[in-house]
Formats: C-alpha cells, structure tokens, sequence
C-alpha cells in the first residue's frame, strides 16, 4: 500500500508547491495519475520512491515510512521494492540493456537466486516487447522507442511489489503503446504488485483499476 499523509514540497527557487492531504493506493491496486503538465504527477511518483522528500508529510510504502528514511536507507529500499520507469528512461548509457537491466537487483544485494530469477524474467520481458535481439547492445546506441521498453524491463526484472511509471509509453508509436502498458499492468497484477502510472494518454486509462485525478488530491500552487 501507499500513503502519502499531509505532504508539502516545493523546489528551491521556484514558485512550483505541491500539497497533497491525503492519497492511499491499495495493496495490488493498478492506478492511472492524471493532470494537466505541471500538475506535479513525476514529482509525485519521485516522492513515493523517495527520489526526493517532502518538506512536509508523511509518505508510506507498506510498512516503511520512506520519508523519513537516510538518502542511502531510501535508494536501499528503491533498489529493493521499487520498479521505476523514468520519463527520461535514467538508463546507464555505457551498459547494456542486460545490464541496466540486471543493475536493481545486483546493486540493491540480493541474493544470487533473486538475481539469477531477475535475469530469467529479464529474458522474457525482453520477448514480449521485441527486445530479445537488443540484449548486449549498449543503451546508448538504442531508439527512444528502445529506450522506453529497456527502461520498462528493468523496472519489472526484479519483480519489485511496487512499480512507478513516469509516461511508460510516451515515446512509443501508437501499436507498441498499448502492448507495453498492457504488459505494464498484467505484469503487476500477476505479481499482486501496486501500480500507479502516470499518463496522458486517455485511450489507455480503461485498462486501469482507477484513475486519479491529481488536481482532486492535490494543490499545486
């Protein structure tokens, strides 16, 4: 489950304040987030996996209160329980899509049998979004479109009980976009992993549990 409970952030030097009193996704819930740009959905999604901290608040991923956790106490518990997709895909450009993929698992210390299950499920992620071939090619020399489904098989490889998603298939063309969230969603929910997704794309909300609407829950000023 997520809780986030009272929160306040705003970025230095800038007039962006996102306020938040409260928003719970549930245990094994598929969530769509939605709002105009700038609304504050990526800055959201970055406090959840306590790639930022609120100046106020509260923010619960199951039973680890994530903002109150040390800047290495929270990339630990990322690593570990957390799938993120960036928006800006955030793959290592020198490594291989294998080994972007296999890098949440090998650096959160897992044990060899965990990280031997994530290279296993890695190859069949790999299969479902045509990457198979692009395995041991660098990142750096893939598409956006490539990038994109890198970044979503990473994400899923170590099968993480929570997945984030920043624009999943904003970089796909129209017959690749649906497969990939499809896939997004079946892949959470056979793992009764907690997906929230934050999207624009209208046409895809329908495959979700429920859709948020961020201007509902929260106040950006």
């Amino acid at each position: 489950m997520i809780r986030c409970e009272g929160i306040e952030f705003g970025y230095p030097q800038s007039g962006f304040r996102l306020t938040i009193p409260l928003l719970v996704v549930e245990t094994g819930e598929k969530a769509a987030i939605i709002g105009p740009s700038g609304s504050g959905k990526t800055t959201l999604l970055h406090l959840i996996a306590g790639v930022r901290t609120p100046s106020r608040g509260k923010i619960a991923v199951g039973e680890t209160v994530v903002s109150e956790l040390s800047d290495a106490a929270r990339r630990r518990f990322r690593l570990r329980n957390v799938g993120f997709v960036f928006q800006n895909f955030e793959l290592f450009g020198h490594l291989t899509v294998r080994e972007n993929g296999l890098f949440p698992s090998a650096a959160g210390g897992m044990p060899r049998r965990d990280q031997d299950a994530a290279a296993a499920e890695l190859g069949r992620l790999a299969a479902a979004v045509g990457m198979t071939d692009h395995l041991d090619r660098r990142a750096d020399r893939l598409s956006r479109g490539e990038q994109q489904r890198a970044a979503l098989c990473r994400a899923l490889a170590h099968r993480p009980p929570v997945v984030l998603a920043d624009e999943p298939t904003g970089n796909l063309d129209p017959g690749n976009k649906k497969h990939v969230m499809e896939l997004l969603v079946s892949a959470a929910s056979e793992r009764e992993a907690t997906l929230l997704a934050a999207t624009h794309d209208e046409s895809l909300l329908p495959l979700f549990d429920r859709v948020i609407d961020l201007r509902d829950v929260g106040t950006p000023a």
